[in-house]
């Protein structure tokens, strides 16, 4: 399992909870930015579902529709996660589609 991803799903999710989602966002470009390739553009996909929650919460829900639907073209990228990795994103991708439909 890669600490790099570990890390990132726990940042996140914490981001989450709170309902912080442009801590989440932050948190999110900074793997963004520092990654390798691969989980470089996998967190590339969650910056952008952070920033759909950000354009929802300021009531631009047709902005927020384009930025997630941005988020949800990175999302095959997860298929190259062992799968412990994947059950962890899962429960990122559980606690975003929450906080879009609430």
């Amino acid at each position: 399992m890669s600490e790099s991803v570990v890390i990132f799903a726990c940042q996140f999710k914490r981001a989450l909870v709170a309902g912080d989602y442009r801590l989440a966002h932050e948190i999110a470009e900074g793997h963004w930015r520092l990654g390798h390739r691969e989980a470089a553009l996998l967190a590339k996909g969650y910056c952008n579902a952070a920033t759909a929650l950000v354009l929802k919460g300021l009531g631009r829900d047709d902005a927020a529709k384009r930025v997630w639907a941005t988020f949800e073209k990175y999302r095959p990228l997860q298929c190259w996660l062992s799968s412990e990795e994947r059950l962890m994103i899962e429960v990122l991708d559980h606690l975003l589609e929450e906080a879009l439909h609430s």
